[in-house]
């Protein structure tokens, strides 16, 4: 018996060893493994040029071969294998297009700005709102304006919408802007598309694309009463409409716990004042507080594991999720700490949520709702777990994440390249750009007044 024992547990062990060998094997090969925090090596651009400096032939063209490179080798619309959803192959006439008109800049001397338009164009074609330069210059027209049906109308002195449509900006007609806008900056659905509109539509760069040159500001005419007027604009540096918010809790009448969030701890909230949050969250849990209005408009996105934090805090015990995808690549490896320098990693969908029946929880939106945000919605959303209250977001429902820096050598023009892919929990909503709200607020109404009106209808009809 004991020779037996002898010559059976070196097999035993052996196999044991085989198991635990492919057992690694396969969360090597399979899962985006990172052996250091992500932000452990910061980016920081090391060139400034000028718009106006000129670059010379070969500069230009071995910044464009740099680029084209970085972002083949870099964004996950190039892996193989992907699903074949429409956000993941629609993209390609776009990107060939815009890729052979910036190929035709090769061998030709131009300035930084004539390059970096280009440049932004051709990032623009992925259809990733994620994947931008970070220099563009930012002055813009001082006029108020809002999207509103596929049209520009201008604001009052008050913000408010008037009838007065936007024509043209310095004698070009605004529908050829507004086209030029999408072109250079991307856009993920219909919501992005009037987003860029309202901002760059007034953009110094689109402008001077088409020749307005003035270093002063043009004309802007629209129809009143079904007449042309014009009226003179100057420059000013840009303004994204978003509003000064802050993150803080409050009770609303007693039986609404509001949680505003300016981002998930990612560049203004600091982790003190999320932790803060989820401390305030446990002590209305324990006063008997059942609806939580948590205010996502005008966030940003920020970092995966605080938002589960939050989750986690409003009784979202098991958290729903999408696939993801992350595609590892030599030129991303040190920003992200991958083990791995080729391939993908990948994390297969958990839509299913279980959660405390006893909290409610409504989740206002906005077109600024961005990255993190839109997930955090999205998530709850198609679990049933949360009421939407707002507006669409100019993000996808299912995008582009974790983005990877770069600094072209001789123009200095920086920004990002997106390595990763999330991917909608419910599968068949994937195809829909856009997550639409449950309870849609025009801009002319206050979002949390709607959201309370609403609580109390539905606690009023119980």
């Amino acid at each position: 018996m004991k020779r037996f024992f002898c010559k059976i547990l070196p097999c035993i062990l052996g196999g044991l060893v085989l198991i635990f060998a492919a057992v690694c094997a396969y969360v090597y090969f399979t899962f985006p493994i990172s052996h250091r925090p992500k932000d452990m090596e910061k980016f920081q651009p090391k060139i400034a040029r000028s718009p106006d400096f000129v670059l010379s032939a070969d500069q230009v063209t071995a910044d464009i071969e740099q680029l084209i490179t970085f972002t083949e080798d870099v964004h996950p619309l190039f892996l193989k294998g992907l699903p074949e959803y429409s956000f993941l192959t629609d993209f390609w006439e776009g990107y060939e297009i815009a890729k052979a008109n910036l190929l035709a800049m090769c061998n030709t001397s131009t300035t930084v700005g004539e390059l970096r338009y280009e440049v932004s164009k051709y990032l623009s074609s992925l259809n990733d709102a994620h994947s931008v330069i970070l220099d563009m210059p930012t002055a813009q027209l001082n006029v108020d304006w809002e999207w509103m049906d596929g049209k520009l109308y201008l604001l009052d002195e008050n913000g408010k919408l008037t009838d007065k449509e936007i024509v043209s900006v310095g004698n070009i007609p605004i529908d050829d802007i507004v086209e030029e806008a999408n072109l250079v900056f991307p856009s993920e659905n219909e919501i992005g598309e009037g987003y860029n509109a309202k901002l760059y539509a007034k953009s110094k760069v689109i402008l001077q694309h088409f020749g307005i040159n003035s270093s002063a500001g043009t004309t802007v005419k629209y129809l009143e009463n079904n007449q042309v007027k014009q009226m003179d604009c100057t420059y000013t540096n840009f303004q994204n409409g978003m509003e000064d918010k802050r993150t803080f809790t409050k009770l609303i009448d007693n039986d609404i716990a509001y949680i505003s969030l300016e981002d998930f701890a990612y560049s203004r909230t600091s982790l003190s004042e999320l932790e803060k949050i989820i401390n305030d969250i446990e002590e209305y849990k324990e006063m008997g507080i059942e609806n939580y209005v948590v205010d996502l408009a005008d966030n940003g996105g920020g970092i995966v594991p605080y938002a589960d934090d939050l989750m986690h805090a409003l009784g979202i015990e098991k958290i729903p999720r999408g696939e993801s995808i992350a595609r590892m690549s030599p030129l991303s490896q040190s920003q992200t700490g991958y083990i791995r320098s080729e391939g993908k990693g990948v994390v297969k969908a958990s839509p299913s949520v279980r959660r405390d029946e006893n909290i409610n929880i409504y989740i206002l939106m906005n077109e600024e709702s961005f990255s993190l945000a839109q997930t955090f919605a999205i998530r709850l959303s198609d679990s049933n777990a949360a009421t939407i209250i707002g507006r669409p977001s100019r993000q996808g429902t299912s995008f582009f994440c974790n983005p990877i820096y770069f600094e072209l050598n001789y123009s200095g023009i920086d920004g990002r390249v997106t390595s990763g892919i999330t991917i909608r929990p419910d599968e068949e909503k994937v195809e829909e750009p856009i997550l639409q709200p449950d309870v849609y607020v025009n801009k002319t109404e206050d979002i949390v007044q709607v959201a309370v009106d609403y609580i109390h209808q539905n606690t009023k009809d119980k």
